[in-house]
C-alpha cells in the first residue's frame, strides 16, 4: 500500500547533491500530469526524476474544477465535424484514462476523491442536439459509450434541469476527482517505488550532449538522462525552447465560481455542447460553475 497523500515527507529542495547524476526519464513539472508520469514509470521499473521549480500540484493541478470528463469538449467540436474527427484521434486515451480513474483510489490504497457517477453534455436548441448527434455517433465508434437521452429520460435523470435543455449525451463513466490530493498521493507512490522527486529546482538549461540529454539547474546541479518529458504547464514552451524546439502555448483563464453549500442533489457531471460552461456538485455541498 502506497504512502498516504497527507503522509508525504518533506521533499528535498535542490541543493548540491540533492540531484541524481543520471536517470532513465527526467519530468519537469510536478502536477497531475507530472505525479502520474512519475508513478506509472517507476511501476513498470524505470528509473524516474522528477523536478518541480516551486511546490507539487500547486499550480494548474489545485486550480481546476477536477472534472473527468470524457465525451468530446466544446472547444473539440466548436469549429465543426472536420476538426471533431482530428480530436477523434486521442479518444482511445480518453477510454484507457476511465480504467486508470476507476481503479486509481484501490491501487493507491487512498481517496482522493473520484466519483464517476456520470455525466451529461446538454444540448438547448436544435442546432446544438444536431452537434450532439453527431459526436456521440464518432465517441461510439471510437468506444466510449455514450447514450442520446430526449427531454422525458433527462427528466427522468436529473429533474432539477432546465426546461429548455432539449437532448443529452450521457457518458456512465464520468465524473470528478480531487486533482491536488491525487498529485501528492501520485507522489507519494512513485517515490515509495524508489522515484526522486525535488522541489524548488528550477532548470536553466536544457540540452543533448551526445546520446542523452543534459538539465542543468539554478543551484548549478546537472542531471542526464535518456528522455525528458516535459510536464511544466504554462512554461512547458519556455522549457522547449532551451532545445531549439516550439512548443506553442497559450495561458487560458478560467472563471470559476462556487455556490454556497446546499444538501446533495446533483450526482453527476454537466457540460454544454454550445458554451463553455460546466456544473457539479462537491461533496461539501458546494455547486461548481
Amino acid at each position: 500500500m502506497s504512502p498516504k497523500p497527507d503522509s508525504l515527507s518533506p521533499l528535498p529542495a535542490c541543493a548540491p547533491g540533492t540531484l541524481p547524476a543520471r536517470t532513465d526519464v527526467l519530468i519537469i513539472g510536478g502536477g497531475l500530469l507530472g505525479c502520474a508520469a512519475a508513478y506509472y514509470l517507476s511501476l513498470a521499473g524505470v528509473s524516474v526524476t522528477l523536478i518541480e521549480q516551486g511546490e507539487l500540484g500547486l499550480q494548474a493541478s489545485s486550480q481546476n474544477a477536477g472534472s473527468l470528463h470524457f465525451q468530446m469538449e466544446y472547444r473539440m467540436i466548436e469549429a465543426g465535424l472536420e476538426a471533431s474527427k482530428r480530436a477523434l484521434q486521442a479518444m482511445p486515451l480518453h477510454v484507457d484514462a476511465i480504467a486508470c480513474w476507476r481503479s486509481l483510489e484501490e491501487q493507491l490504497g487512498v481517496s482522493v476523491g473520484v466519483r464517476q457517477k456520470g455525466g451529461f453534455m446538454l444540448a438547448e436548441t436544435a442546432q446544438q442536439a444536431q452537434v450532439l448527434e453527431q459526436k456521440s455517433r464518432l465517441e461510439n465508434q471510437a468506444g466510449l459509450k455514450v447514450e442520446l437521452l430526449d427531454r422525458a429520460a433527462l427528466q427522468a435523470k436529473a429533474p432539477y434541469l432546465s426546461d429548455s435543455v432539449l437532448m443529452g449525451a450521457f457518458c456512465a463513466d464520468e465524473g470528478k476527482a480531487d486533482p491536488r490530493r491525487a498529485s501528492l498521493a501520485l507522489a507519494a507512490a512513485a517515490r515509495a517505488l524508489g522515484a526522486q522527486i525535488v522541489n524548488q529546482c528550477q532548470v536553466v538549461d536544457l540540452k543533448r550532449v551526445g546520446s542523452d540529454w543534459q538539465a542543468q539547474v539554478l543551484s548549478g546541479e546537472q542531471c542526464r538522462s535518456n528522455q525528458v518529458l516535459i510536464a511544466a504547464g504554462v512554461w512547458s514552451g519556455r522549457i522547449a525552447q532551451m532545445t531549439g524546439s516550439q512548443l506553442p502555448v497559450s495561458p487560458i483563464a478560467l472563471t470559476m465560481t462556487a455556490t454556497a453549500r446546499t444538501a446533495p442533489f446533483m450526482d453527476y457531471l454537466f457540460q454544454h455542447v454550445g458554451r463553455r460552461l460546466s456544473l457539479k456538485q462537491t461533496a461539501e455541498g458546494t455547486v461548481l460553475i
